[in-house]
């Protein structure tokens, strides 16, 4: 399928995510963001170092982003290039990447990384598993923080 669109895109945050989760032994790490979702390339292939960017609900590819720069599928429409890149904008940083975890996971009821539905009070609140927490590298200060703490930083 060729390539549609080609922009500018650091998605820095989200590679270090799945990189951290890989080192750590998940074989192919995701992220969910709204209605995307974000995976590595494999190793052996042409495209190595590349993040794919996929539909979360359909599973249609919509592009990939090698380096910082993202190449669009074709079956990615100009008004959804935009949705794109404002989910990407939202997890910028480390914690920005929190915070779209914790809205996907609030709003879906499934981890962010995982997608298995989410069953306990706290990971409901936090979008994402304590497995899938360790396992990709965030929150990692819940183990020390207390309710307290959780509820002024998080708003849980």
């Amino acid at each position: 399928m060729s390539s549609r669109y080609i922009t500018s895109l650091d998605i820095s945050s989200i590679r270090e995510a799945l990189l951290v989760a890989k080192e750590k032994g998940i074989e192919k790490p995701k992220i969910r963001l709204e209605e995307y979702q974000f995976s590595l390339a494999p190793d052996h292939g042409v495209n190595r170092g590349a993040i794919y960017i996929n539909d979360s609900l359909t599973k249609a590819y919509l592009g990939k982003v090698i380096k910082s720069s993202f190449q669009g599928s074709i079956v990615l429409e100009a008004r959804d290039m935009q949705k794109l890149v404002d989910c990407v904008k939202r997890a910028a940083t480390k914690d920005a990447l929190y915070d779209s975890i914790i809205d996907y996971g609030r709003r879906t009821g499934s981890c962010s990384c995982c997608g298995r539905l989410l069953t306990n009070s706290l990971s409901i609140k936090l979008g994402i598993g304590p497995i899938c927490r360790e396992k990709y590298g965030f929150l990692s200060e819940l183990v020390e923080s207390s309710e307290e703490e959780l509820v002024e930083k998080y708003g849980l």
